[in-house]
């Protein structure tokens, strides 16, 4: 039987990764896609070990200060509650009322980013961009445990309310 020269084989073995990479069973698939995934907390994207923890706590504090910036305000807290459900406002420092954000898009790839999410405002069991996107667990993004937890926690605190 004859040998297949080592470079060779190191040229074929790279030649698969490649390939397998391709088909989605690497790790480059993660990077290429731009996978999105829903984190309760700046701990809990830490702790899924995704990111790096400076890279989750950089996106995490862009996310706040996004909502800071854009979140929809209310004049008053009854305003606020009314549309946006009892406990779910937070007031400004200028004496306005926004909802309180229940979580956090984070992109991966290609450059990693979060967004806040907010409580979805129908009875439904999800969470909703500030443009109104709304995004469920059972769908396409997948949720962390702790950030699918807290969804039903807030739900459920929201409908004993209404």
């Amino acid at each position: 039987m004859r040998r297949v020269p080592r470079s060779a084989a190191v040229a074929v073995t790279l030649a698969a990764a490649l390939v397998a990479s391709a088909c989605g069973k690497g790790p480059a698939t993660a990077a290429a896609k731009g996978d999105r995934i829903i984190y309760a907390t700046l701990d809990d994207c830490v702790d899924a070990g995704k990111l790096q923890p400076a890279e989750c706590d950089t996106i995490i504090e862009a996310a706040v200060g996004q909502h800071e910036k854009s979140a929809v305000t209310y004049r008053t807290i009854d305003e606020c509650e009314k549309a946006e459900g009892i406990e779910r406002c937070e007031r400004t420092a200028t004496g306005a009322y926004k909802p309180r954000p229940s979580a956090f898009l984070v992109t991966l790839a290609p450059k990693a980013a979060a967004e806040p999410m907010y409580l979805a405002l129908k009875k439904v069991n999800a969470y909703r961009t500030a443009k109104g996107t709304v995004v469920k667990p059972d769908g396409d993004t997948p949720f962390s445990d702790r950030a699918r937890d807290r969804l039903s926690d807030l739900r459920e605190k929201k409908n004993r309310r209404s």
